[in-house]
């Protein structure tokens, strides 16, 4: 049984280069099953900050499973360096699954150079940690014994509106009629032309951010 984790309305778009191969899947292997040595735990190997302490054979060729833990929200791990990390030991693309929301997380696109996703919705990132752990053998030490798991991402290009009406941003103005005279919602949704208003690639300019993760892009 495979597992294709796209671009899906749950998921933060990663602005990546290509999906993975078409049709074919690959195996899924989590970084802390991955470890060099124990004794690296200090570093929040899951985290996929430091591709020294990972095993490159383990992973090479294979989809790396990260953990988007508090370091992302207090700014101590980045993406970015997942997607380093991924590319510099070989993996064919990395899934960053968010299990936990803490206060001030924020998921914006970050450009990578490999395949790549991240599930934001709590109960997908743990349908595929489910997946993974009901797939991948393990002796009495919990010590993996073989990678069943497998899965694919996607391009990236599926629409995120199937069955689902447009909504103004939470930030936009509704315009005059958001109440009628009795102050109930007004059947009338201003403007009266919506567009894209956020998160547009297009619009962005190579330096017109100081965040690092986008300049230059």
């Amino acid at each position: 049984m495979g597992a294709c984790w796209g671009y899906l309305s749950s998921q933060s778009s990663l602005d990546t280069p290509t999906s993975t191969h078409p049709n074919q899947t690959y195996t899924l292997v989590a970084a802390n099953d991955v470890l060099l040595d124990s004794s690296v735990m200090k570093y929040s190997p899951s985290d996929c900050q430091r591709p020294e302490v990972l095993n490159k054979n383990l992973v090479e060729g294979n989809v790396l499973i990260c953990g988007y833990s508090f370091n992302f929200v207090v700014g101590t791990a980045s993406i970015k360096k997942v997607s380093e990390t991924a590319k510099s030991l070989g993996a064919i693309g990395f899934v960053l699954a968010v299990e936990n929301v803490s206060p001030g997380t924020k998921f914006d696109p970050v450009p990578v150079s490999i395949p790549g996703i991240l599930i934001t919705d709590v109960t997908k990132s743990m349908d595929l940690i489910d997946y993974y752990n009901s797939s991948t053998s393990r002796d009495w030490t919990g010590r993996v014994k073989s990678f069943k798991g497998t899965g694919s991402i996607g391009n990236g290009l599926m629409p995120i509106l199937y069955k689902s009406a447009p909504q103004v941003a939470l930030f936009s103005a509704r315009g005059p009629n958001i109440k009628d005279f009795s102050f109930q919602d007004a059947d009338l949704l201003k403007p009266d032309i919506l567009a894209p208003g956020s998160l547009i690639w297009a619009a962005w300019s190579p330096n017109g951010t100081d965040e690092p993760n986008y300049v230059g892009k």
